[in-house]
């Protein structure tokens, strides 16, 4: 959290006590923060969706026929035959519905299946309308071949179980349909017999069909984790409803023609929906942080006060970094090696260590930041032949204005010299302040320091001899170490 180093920070006039109980609380603080992403975190890992049920119309052109699956145990059996009822009650016989029938695997002995299927010569089931392919019910006729075989294996009289797969999710269309674990669960379902119907010998079976859709997000989709509109894999099944009736007796069960026959029809004219979505996601997570995190900061702000004011962000901190360790570079490899020399004309004795000035000299010591960009600039760029009337205007005009100020200094009582003092140490103090208290400079600085640096370098070794030997005494350290000017200094003076 960004005031923890902040709150580490021992102010001017500040008692040890007081900081370091900021300290302590700005870290405990963080620790909270910490510990609550991570429970934000774990949300979305074990995140739990929720079933949003809404309803959806079966397209005007139908429904597609579903594949019905037929079982018996122990025996075989026989499709006699299939009617298809179209929209307008015109009924079509199919003997042994040879181009819908699929016959199913013979791997187990005990089990025979056959598959209804409408996937070569389409068919769709409609309420109401017309249409050369639209139909609204179909009858099968089915036959057991051996009714002792089958009666050996139970007490019931022969029987067929039939399930019900959407065109769309069929394992007798492809053999690899669970590719998520929604979809594996849909399967698992449907063999375990969750929308299974049965027809009984000597009856009629009605069966009704409701289409039901589920909505699944896939375990790897960024979309939905993210807050947007997932990538969905639609997973359709259908729920059935049945009526059974006795038939009654006639020619063709007494021939043993066929033992019963089902039909099976479109239940209703829409789509129960039930789509998932996400209770906990980054955007949401992002946006629960946030709020914990202002309260956080309110409440440090509230006891503590506002930690000071960084107009600098990570790239400038970045590029500050870069700074110094390029100039570190290049004060390791293109050190003059003559300057180490003791005696040499090049050589210069390291500089002092920084120290902070006693109260003493203060009156000594005393710039600006800004003072000293002005020096440097005057130092660096000579003004030219064009500029000396100029300067020479504006040297005359702060004369006049210094003359005037002495007269009113004058007239007032006042001396010039304690009042421009007493006007400096209130600046200092100001900008301590400024510095200590509200705003973080501390980038401005070293970019001071870089800058400074670089002029050092880029300066001619010829010119800086002849600078030596000609020119006046050196400057006070003071003038030299301004950018490490110690502010605390004003602050336990005024």
């Amino acid at each position: 959290m960004h005031f923890i180093v902040e709150a580490w920070r021992q102010k001017p006039l500040e008692k040890r006590g007081m900081t370091i109980s900021r300290g302590i609380l700005s870290t405990l603080m963080a620790l909270a923060f910490l510990s609550y992403c991570g429970y934000l975190i774990n949300q979305l890992v074990t995140d739990r969706r929720l079933l949003l049920t809404i309803s959806e119309q079966i397209p005007e052109t139908g429904y597609p026929a579903p594949d019905v699956e037929s079982c018996s145990q122990k025996s075989p059996f026989t499709i006699v035959k299939c009617t298809l009822v179209s929209m307008n009650w015109t009924s079509t016989d199919i003997p042994g519905c040879t181009p819908y029938i699929i016959e199913g695997s013979q791997d187990d002995p005990t089990t025979h299946c056959k598959v209804f299927t409408a996937r070569n010569h389409p068919l769709q089931f409609r309420i109401n309308g017309s249409d050369e392919t639209s139909i609204q019910r179909v009858d099968i006729y089915w036959k057991v071949d051996n009714v002792t075989a089958f009666e050996s294996v139970t007490l019931a009289i022969p029987t067929l179980a039939i399930q019900f797969y959407a065109a769309s999710f069929s394992p007798w269309r492809q053999s690899d349909i669970a590719k998520i674990p929604q979809q594996q669960n849909a399967l698992d379902a449907a063999k375990q017999g969750k929308f299974r119907a049965t027809t009984l010998q000597n009856h009629t079976t009605n069966i009704y069909f409701t289409p039901n859709k589920y909505r699944a997000i896939p375990p790897s989709d960024g979309n939905s984790l993210f807050g947007l509109t997932g990538n969905y894999v639609d997973i359709e099944s259908l729920a059935t409803i049945q009526h059974n009736w006795p038939l009654h007796p006639s020619a063709a069960i007494s021939s043993g023609e066929y033992h019963g026959f089902y039909t099976f029809q479109l239940a209703t004219p829409t789509i129960d929906v039930r789509q998932e979505q996400r209770q906990h996601t980054i955007l949401s997570a992002l946006a629960l942080a946030g709020g914990a995190y202002g309260i956080l900061v309110t409440l440090f702000i509230a006891i503590y006060g506002t930690p000071r004011i960084s107009a600098f962000g990570f790239i400038h901190h970045v590029d500050n970094w870069c700074g110094r360790c390029k100039m570190k570079w290049n004060g390791t490899n293109n050190t003059d090696p003559t300057a180490t020399i003791p005696g040499h004309p090049h050589h210069q004795p390291p500089a002092p260590p920084y120290k902070k000035f006693p109260p003493s000299d203060e009156e000594d010591t005393r710039s600006s930041h800004s003072s000293l960009e002005h020096l440097t600039r005057m130092d660096d760029d000579p003004p030219s032949a064009t500029t000396a009337a100029t300067a020479n205007a504006a040297a005359a005009a702060a004369a006049s204005r210094a003359m005037a100020a002495d007269k009113r200094f004058s007239e007032s009582g006042l001396q010039p010299a304690g009042t421009s003092a007493s006007l400096e140490d209130r600046m200092d103090y100001l900008e301590g302040i400024l510095r200590e208290y509200f705003v973080n400079v501390d980038y401005l600085d070293g970019l001071r320091h870089r800058r400074m640096a670089v002029k050092g370098a880029t300066t001619p070794a010829h010119q800086r001899n002849d600078h030596t030997r000609t020119a006046a005494p050196p400057v006070p350290q003071q003038h030299q170490d301004t950018v490490d000017y110690d502010y605390s200094i004003a602050l336990r003076n005024i």
